[in-house]
């Protein structure tokens, strides 16, 4: 048995730290693989308006199906009525929304950045709070591959 060489332990290294990279890429991958924004401003009372806002940068069209809160977990929603004032729906609250079928243009398609409102109760929070959505995303091209993605909010201060 021949005695390992320097070249050979320094590969196995650069191996291994390849390996932990692109571990942490793939944790980091909800958070940049759809770059979306999200506001999020009082409503009324512990109700709050979150504006989510994407420029598509893709050659190709990208489907919502889901909205739902990962941190804070398990926060009541409701959807916007759709109008320029952006009312709230009076629809039993959930946790998740589905069957959104919000689509956003591929890049170069239209003018105006895809945005839509949700609205989230804040009910029993308290200090700084910032809201951490969990999107579940169609991309249309040849795979049509579903993921998650992760949008943080802007951070209130509640008392």
């Amino acid at each position: 048995m021949e005695p390992l060489s320097a070249g050979t332990g320094l590969t196995g290294l650069k191996m291994i730290w390849e390996g932990v990279k692109w571990l942490w890429r793939s944790r980091q991958a909800p958070w940049s693989a759809v770059h979306f924004r999200a506001t999020m401003r009082q409503h009324e009372g512990t109700w709050y308006s979150v504006s989510l806002w994407c420029p598509n940068d893709n050659p190709f069209q990208i489907e919502v199906l889901s909205v739902r809160t990962i941190r804070p977990k398990r926060l009541a929603l409701r959807r916007s009525d759709g109008t320029p004032q952006q009312g709230m729906l009076a629809a039993p609250q959930a946790t998740a929304l589905s069957d959104l079928q919000w689509t956003i243009a591929e890049k170069g398609a239209v003018l105006i950045p895809f945005e839509r409102v949700v609205f989230v109760n804040l009910e029993n929070q308290h200090g700084d709070v910032s809201v951490d959505f969990e999107l579940t995303v169609r991309l249309l091209n040849n795979r049509r591959a579903e993921i998650p993605v992760w949008v943080r909010t802007n951070s209130i201060k509640l008392t």
